[in-house]
């Protein structure tokens, strides 16, 4: 018996797991690259070694704004296309091209390029990936299928810097991001989404749905509590998760409120006792890898819940066609992700440079903390309510 029930014949769509692993791939190449920029900036395009911390910055938020810029202008797209799955492939085509760009360039300028062009197709495949996944499965098991998700990410995230320091040679760091395209060899072949593909006619479902104005729907998805909750847990979860499906059973079947609240109460005690990591020991090394151990399991209860979450929050807003903007929604998920990759890096070096170490562990504990509130008014809908999937009652 599948975990998962399907909607279409009693069994997965063709390919999914291929399908699912989309996730993994632009995680992958996002994770095997950023390790091993200092030595590219440096050796490839010829910077200064006091410069290259500088340009690794503006590397990360070049791919940041490049996410956060495209992620709502895909969605949109997503939304009002026959078949989403021309868009994903076109997502990993642009994904290997920003990768061999990577690998080639000589001149800073490029370089910045390939990196927009990386954070250009995430925001392409993981907008219209997740509205895939939620196409092709029941509403009752929205929170097991972004649990995989979740999973395929955090191994992405896991397994990438350690092919990167393997694979990478002290003299040529080009070895390693030449070895980075051929992640994208399994191109992810999404079913054809059946919903999607009956003939545009005037005055049809789609017709009225392409005159909608995509500021209209985006202000209509911004007005609720339940999906700005999830937006907001959303924005502190990057470079923090450790997958697992567990809570992902839980989430389908008490809903997210409780997991994600939790995993933010969790995650306060570790994060403010990132203080104590002081010194180059074996000790403090050991006590870094607990506590890093510990905010990865109270990530993984807020990760895949909010990502269901997404979609449970807008299922209230079909318009007079019957269609939900789900693309859109998980545009604005990405967005909030995509700031998070900005915001976090910029606040933590102000406060260290500022504070010290020691004011980055309990900034971030106090910021979890004042997460978790809104978690629990909001998420799921309101505190004392039934949850139901497939509804925002």
């Amino acid at each position: 018996m599948g975990v998962i029930n399907w909607p279409r014949q009693g069994k997965p769509p063709v390919l999914l797991k291929l399908r699912s692993s989309a996730g993994l791939i632009d995680i992958f190449l996002y994770a095997v690259i950023v390790p091993i920029m200092p030595f590219s900036l440096e050796k490839q395009i010829g910077l200064e070694a006091d410069r290259v911390q500088y340009w690794v910055s503006i590397s990360l938020a070049v791919y940041g704004a490049a996410l956060l810029l495209g992620s709502p202008i895909w969605g949109y797209i997503a939304d009002r296309i026959g078949n989403r799955r021309l868009p994903m492939l076109f997502g990993l085509i642009m994904l290997t091209a920003a990768t061999v760009i990577l690998c080639l360039s000589k001149t800073l300028a490029m370089f910045m390029v390939g990196r927009a062009l990386q954070g250009i197709s995430a925001s392409l495949t993981w907008t219209v990936g997740l509205a895939l996944v939620i196409d092709s499965v029941d509403s009752n098991d929205v929170g097991k299928a972004t649990g995989w998700v979740g999973m395929s990410a955090s191994l992405g995230i896991l397994t990438a810097p350690l092919l990167g320091g393997v694979v990478l040679p002290s003299s040529d760091p080009e070895g390693n991001a030449e070895a980075a395209p051929e992640g994208t060899l399994p191109t992810p072949r999404p079913e054809k989404d059946t919903k999607n593909t009956q003939s545009e006619k005037p005055g049809s479902p789609k017709a009225a749905r392409a005159s909608q104005s995509p500021l209209g729907t985006l202000i209509k998805l911004l007005r609720q509590p339940r999906l700005l909750a999830a937006l907001w847990g959303t924005l502190l979860l990057p470079h923090m998760l450790i997958g697992t499906s567990a809570n992902e059973y839980t989430g389908d079947r008490y809903g997210p409120k409780w997991l994600a609240t939790f995993g933010f109460f969790f995650a306060t005690p570790f994060l403010i006792c990132l203080r104590f990591v002081s010194e180059d020991t074996m000790a403090h090394k050991v006590m870094l890898c607990g506590l890093l151990v510990g905010i990865g399991i109270a990530m993984a209860c807020v990760f895949g819940p909010l990502m269901a979450e997404i979609n449970w929050a807008v299922q209230g807003d079909e318009d007079d066609s019957g269609e939900v903007p789900v693309a859109q929604a998980y545009g604005l998920y990405n967005m909030a992700f995509s700031g998070g990759t900005m915001l976090g890096p910029i606040m933590g070096g102000l406060i260290r440079d500022s504070a010290g170490w020691g004011a980055c562990g309990w900034s971030l504990g106090l910021v979890s903390f004042v997460s978790a509130v809104p978690q629990l008014i909001w998420t799921g809908g309101p505190l004392g309510a039934k949850f139901q999937t497939g509804s925002r009652s």
